[in-house]
């Protein structure tokens, strides 16, 4: 059974209720100055992964993990940095619905789609520029396992 396989079930015809664990790193004082909050990072990636129909397999061992890191500049705009990148055990986790991060450290991670880029916009403008390119990768993270 392939990584992916232990990811995805199927592709689903209707909304499906299973969506792969969301990991959104702590954000930087500067991305709450810019206009951008953890729980709207991670309001995209769910609505994102239930846009894509995909049905995780409630066995799934895997996540997505999304980092940000946002600088202020000198003209009242924001840049940062964002990365999405959906991992899976190698190993087996301990029997619980979502392994702690300190049961999570002792297996080691197979990074199966790591995608990102650098954004700079007008402060106004920021948080849905990131909002724009989270969606971006996690679709382009979660294409990845059609194929």
């Amino acid at each position: 059974m392939t990584i992916a396989a232990l990811l995805v079930s199927v592709h689903c015809n209707v909304a499906c209720a299973i969506a792969l664990p969301v990991v959104i790193e702590k954000l930087n004082e500067a991305a709450e100055k810019c206009g951008l909050s953890e729980s709207q990072l991670e309001g995209v990636v769910l609505r994102t992964e239930e846009s894509n129909q995909l049905g995780v397999d409630t066995d799934a061992v895997g996540w997505l993990h999304v980092y940000v890191e946002v600088r202020q500049t000198r003209r009242n705009s924001c840049a940062a940095h964002i990365a999405v990148q959906m991992k899976a055990s190698a190993g087996p986790l301990p029997k619980a619905e979502i392994a702690t991060p300190k049961q999570r450290s002792r297996v080691s991670d197979i990074v199966l789609c790591d995608v990102g880029g650098d954004y700079t916009a007008p402060r106004a403008a920021f948080s849905l520029e990131i909002e724009s390119a989270a969606e971006q990768f996690v679709t382009d993270c979660l294409g990845s396992l059609k194929h």
